[in-house]
Parts: C-alpha cells; structure tokens; sequence
C-alpha cells in the first residue's frame, strides 16, 4: 500500500468496536448514535477534516448515501433513526473521512437485534427445555382427557376441558414460538408468519372454545331435565326417548 497514503489514511474506528469478531449490538427501533473518532498519523484528525457515512440495511438497501457526519473534535458522530432501523439484521457502515486532502475509508458492521443482545448458549438450553416441558404437557392432558367417561354430564365437563387445554397450549405454543424466534437476528420473515398463523389458531380455537362452552350447556339442562323426570318415576328408557 501506498506508503503516503497509509501515514495519512484516517484510520476510523467505532467506539464501542464495531467488527465482525465483535460486533457491537443494537435494539431494533431504537436511535442509534454513531460515533467514530478519526485518528491520523497516530494523533486525531485536525478540525477540518470532514467524513461522510454510507450505512446499508440488511436489504441492501441503502438508506443513508453519503451523510455528512458531525465533527466533534476528537470523533465524528451521525445518529441514525429509529424509523431506519426497524429492521434486523447486519447493517454494513461506509464512512470516508478527509483530512487536508488525504482521503481515509473504513467498513464496519453494526447489528441491530430484538432485544439489543446475543442469544446465549444457556438461553438456548432453556428453550429447548421450554418447548420439551409444553409439548410433555400437551400429550398429558390428552391423556388425561381420556381417562373420563363423557357418558355423564361431569365426565363429559372435564372430558372435553382436558380436550380445549392442549389446543390454547398449542396457541401458547405458537406465541412461545414466535418469542423464541424473535430473539434471534435472522428469522425475522418467520416470526412473521407465524403471526399470522398465531391469530388464525387463536380464532378458530376460540370458535370451537365458545361452541364446547353452548354445548356444554345443552348438556347441562339435559342432564338437569333427566334429573327432574327421574325424581318423577320416569324410568330410564322414557327419559332417552324423550331426550333424543
């Protein structure tokens, strides 16, 4: 490399060390202030030096072209909105600085997550062991549904409330799902989707949650009429006909 230009070239560096090794974690929404002290020939860029920023959006898309950046003395900063960083993902930073004419260019890297931090191994352990613990849950309950006799009116009550608790905790699960999925920086247009199929299990589910509950009390007043008639000397055969 040109030896002028490497005693001259400003080298750029993000406070808070923007790299590929370490790259520095940021909340989705939220403004983010970009700060970059400008050092040149192992001393800080004079006072006229100007720099400009280029940043790319996990798209590609380019959502600020050449900006001018602030000079502040000892860094330039440029603040990047929170209607731009609505996205998750690795936002790639051009920024081209200029001091007494000699030039200076440095990429970096700034990623932009739902919560602001790396998912951790252990993080990752407890949801595995979220979803093993819903899912050993959901096959219980069927179980338990099946342990009832729907021939009375009680077994028929818990029967069928052991039979809608596996289908909202298959709504938990999608929502859980989604939580999960969400915490991670590159399955964005995934948790999307299954928000849509979240509100679709949800509405069905509720559909099928109220008709349990109008059925439950048709089954109800039957049982109740039974009841009555019996305790009139109605005998068992009349009493079906009669209910049929």
């Amino acid at each position: 490399m040109n030896k002028l230009l490497i005693s001259m070239l400003a080298i750029l560096l993000i406070v808070t060390s923007f790299s590929s090794a370490n790259t520095e974690l940021h909340k989705i929404n939220e403004a983010i202030d970009i700060k970059v002290p400008c050092i040149n020939n192992g001393a800080y860029c004079s006072t006229n030096t100007t720099c400009t920023i280029t940043i790319t959006d996990p798209d590609s898309n380019i959502i600020t072209n050449d900006a001018a950046m602030t000079n502040q003395e000892s860094y330039h900063n440029y603040t990047l909105q929170e209607n731009v960083t609505n996205k998750i993902g690795n936002y790639l930073l051009n920024v081209v600085c200029i001091d007494n004419n000699k030039p200076g260019h440095n990429q970096l890297t700034l990623e932009v997550t739902p919560t602001g931090k790396a998912t951790s191994t252990q993080q990752g352990i407890m949801y595995l062991l979220g979803f093993a613990a819903i899912i050993l849950l959901f096959f219980a309950l069927i179980y338990i549904s099946t342990r009832f006799d729907s021939g009375s009116l009680w077994g028929f009550v818990f029967k069928t409330f052991f039979l809608i608790m596996p289908m909202w905790l298959l709504v938990f699960l999608i929502h859980y799902t989604q939580l999960v999925l969400w915490s991670y920086s590159y399955v964005e247009s995934i948790s999307s989707t299954l928000d849509i199929v979240y509100y679709v299990v949800f509405i069905l589910i509720l559909i099928f949650s109220v008709l349990w509950l109008v059925m439950l009390l048709f089954n109800a007043i039957r049982y109740l009429r039974a009841s009555y008639l019996k305790n009139k000397g109605w005998d068992d055969d009349e009493i079906k006909d009669l209910l049929k």
